[in-house]
Formats: C-alpha cells, structure tokens, sequence
C-alpha cells in the first residue's frame, strides 16, 4: 500500500490546512501516512516541529538552511519504496512564500506529486472561464510538473478542465470531508438549546452582565423564540455584523414572533477585535447578542444544532471547514450561493441564495415552517455520511495507489454525490441512536 507524504509549507500545530491533514490522517493507517513541513525561505527541505498528535510521523528540524533534499528525507524514513511513494502537497488561499520556488521543486521531485488546492474560484470575471488570473498563471506552470490535482467543487474542476483540456485526465474531485459528531446528533435542536443555555450561564469568562442577560431573556429556553446564530472566526470578510441586521429585518416581517441574533467568537488577531468592537456596539443583550468566548470543542456542534438557523456569508465563496461542522452537526445552514460555498449548500440540500435580500426571504419562510427546518436537518446528516472523512481519505488512498502503481490500473471510488436514486427527493433518512459509539450510522 503506498505511503503518503502530506507537504505543506509552515508549522503544522494551526491553520486550515492543518485541520485539513489532519482529519485525513486519523482516517489512514499509520503505516501510510508521513507529515513533511519545511520553511521555503531558507530551503526546500528545512523541516519545522510540529503537532504532538503526529510526532511519530512528522519529520522535526530547525529553521536553519539544511542541505537534505525530500527524497534524502524520504529515503531515510524506512518507507519500503516498492510499496510506492507520493508526495501530496497542500495549498491555500495564502499563496506559498515563493511560487516560483514550488514549481522548480516540483520540477526537481522524481517521485509521483499531487496538490490540493483549497481555494480555487470559478465566478471570477478576472478570466473567461472564472478562474483568478493569478490561478490561472500558477495552473498553468503547475499541471505539466505534478500527475495529479484535487479541488472540492465540480466548478472549480470543470474551469480546469476547460483551461487546460490536456491536462483534463490529471483533474480530480474532491470534496471537503464532513466530522460527524454523534454526542451532538442524539440531541434534539431543543435539547441542544437547553445545554447552550446551561453552558453559557454558567460560563464565569463572559461576565455577570451577559450571563444574567442570558439567564433573563432565555432565548435557548423559550420555544417560540427564533434564534439565528454563527460561530467561529470573526473576520470581517465573513460579514457576521449583517447577522444584526438581518434579524432587524426579520422582525418586521415576523411582529408576533421573536427573532434573536446571536454571534458566538474570540478574535484571532487585531482586524478581528476591531471589528468584534464595532459589532459589540450594536448589540443590546435583549435581542442582539455578542458572545466572546472560545467554545470547548465538544460545545461547536451542539451550538450549530441548537440554532434555528446558521447564517453563513463568507463573501469569498470558500468555507470548507465552516460548512463541515455544521452539515456533521446535523444544523440549518442559510447561506451564500457563491463558488464551493453555493455548491455545497445545494448538494446538501441546505438554503442557499445569491442575493441578501432573498435569503432573508428564505429565512422567514423557514421560521414558519419549521417542518423545512427538520428536512434541512436530515439533508445534512445525510450529506455527512456520504461525504465523511473516512470515506474522502479512501479516496486519497486510492488516488495514491493508483498515482504509485500507474501499470496497475486501480478505479477509484465513484464520488459520493447525489445519486440518481435520490435526485429530486429527500436523501435517506440517518438515525444515531444513544446505544451507537463512535460516529456509527444506522441508516434507515
């Protein structure tokens, strides 16, 4: 079975591709998986500690200008090379320090190379065909060095495709893998609410103030009080002040129902605190809240579910990792028709809309209609399980495999989009059960 070797440019302790790598790695077999991460300013081969969860398999250096080559490296780890080798490089919206640098490694490497491209867009009007100039420049010198590509939208891979006809075959779909958290799917939205409430009054890091604010309006306690909700990373790019805004909005349109806004975050950095103190202005702690805490990772997906809606905006048209905890939440997603994001929302059966306006109208008709809201629930689980980590790292294995041994034609597993068994219906309904551990699935 072939070894991967996951390549990325920067410490692999935080980030997105970080998250990514390892998701995937817990799915695979120790035996077939390797971490290299190095500093392109100094070397191409200048490795970096690391995450303490991958120690046994992650190559440590300092950031001194070293000598060793990759091959050098690979060759010392013991990895049987009939077994087959390949080199998965990962790549972000943060281009590397020196493209020029990758591709004449790439150009270097004489072993199989795939790169993941996490952020790629195809409604772009830089170029006819939706992809960013700068993609295009980079796709262009990439694809004639590496044996294959993955994306995580249909759209991006078909803007490829057409850009780059012969280099189609080298062109594969992807998609961002969904964690499914069954402590959370056991729950109902209800039950979900009432252990937020339970968990936020009793959290001494917000304060007297908005602890008592919290216990007072009972807004999780209160069935016929609409909670629209989001969680996570405050970058002003993802437009969590229009959260406010939109409930203003709703309220109007709904004058016998309570609508209550509430936004979930710690800033990352500077631009995420001025912008957090812009949004704490407009708060009342009535029917606008700020909450500033960093939820333990067993609290996200119960938040997600205990939403009535999760209002996701990114701007960008890229939220992998945002999409996945909630689809594996089983939570209501009310978003942006836009790229990967629009693609996602659609393909898990979730609201998505092009313009704001009209996705405020597609809100208000999911708060008076819950019965929507419960068929949104179920798009999601079944959403997750076809798109699990575990069955997007066979596919890597797979790839791998078939990259390593090339005389050994090995198919891939077919993606797991909506079959044509399922087109225009409800996907089959998923039931976690208390007796179930792990993330087993009965489906029904």
């Amino acid at each position: 079975m072939a070894c991967i070797y996951f390549v990325a440019p920067f410490r692999p302790i935080t980030g997105h591709i970080a998250e990514y790598t390892s998701f995937i790695t817990r799915e695979l077999s120790p035996r077939n998986w390797r971490i290299l991460c190095f500093d392109p300013a100094t070397s191409g081969a200048t490795f970096i500690a690391g995450h303490r969860l991958m120690r046994h398999r992650l190559w440590h250096g300092s950031t001194e200008p070293t000598y060793d080559t990759i091959p050098s490296i690979v060759q010392q780890s013991g990895v049987d090379p009939r077994e087959g080798i390949v080199l998965w490089f990962q790549h972000e919206n943060t281009p590397w320090p020196n493209e020029w640098q990758l591709i004449e490694m790439l150009k270097c490497l004489d072993l199989p190379k795939v790169i993941t491209f996490h952020s790629l867009h195809f409604e772009s009007s830089e170029t006819p065909l939706g992809l960013r100039k700068a993609e295009f420049t980079l796709l262009e010198r990439v694809l004639p060095h590496v044996e294959a590509i993955t994306v995580f939208s249909e759209g991006a891979r078909g803007a490829i495709a057409a850009a780059f006809a012969h280099h189609a075959a080298k062109v594969h779909l992807l998609r961002y893998g969904v964690s499914i958290y069954p402590h959370a799917l056991r729950m109902t939205p209800r039950e979900a609410k009432k252990t937020l409430h339970e968990f936020l009054v009793n959290c001494p890091e917000l304060g007297h103030a908005c602890r008592k604010a919290l216990e007072e309006e009972r807004i999780f306690l209160d069935p016929d009080t609409f909670v629209i909700g989001n969680a996570g990373f405050v970058a002003p790019r993802r437009h969590s002040d229009r959260l406010f805004m939109i409930r203003d909005i709703l309220q109007q349109m709904l004058p016998r129902r309570r609508i209550v806004a509430l936004r979930i975050a710690t800033p990352q950095d500077e631009e995420q605190a001025t912008h957090m103190r812009t949004m704490k202005l407009q708060q009342d702690q009535v029917s606008k809240f700020l909450i500033e805490t960093q939820l333990p990772e067993s609290m996200i997906p119960i938040a997600l579910r205990a939403f009535d809606v999760n209002f996701c905006w990114p701007g960008e048209g890229v939220s992998g990792n945002i999409l996945s905890r909630i689809l594996g939440s089983g939570g209501v997603i009310a978003g942006q028709d836009l790229e990967e994001t629009g693609e996602t929302l659609k393909e898990a059966g979730a609201i998505a809309e092009r313009e704001l306006g009209l996705l405020v109208f597609s809100i208000y008709r999911l708060a008076v209609n819950p019965e929507e809201a419960d068929r949104i629930r179920e798009n999601a689980i079944a959403y997750a399980t076809r798109f699990s980590w575990e069955k997007q790292a066979r596919i890597h294995r797979a790839l791998a495999e078939r990259l390593a041994h090339p005389s050994e034609i090995t198919p891939l597993p077919r993606p797991s989009d909506r079959s044509e068994k399922h087109k225009g219906r409800n996907p089959p309904r998923v039931r976690f059960t208390a007796a179930s551990s792990g993330s087993e699935i009965q489906q029904g």
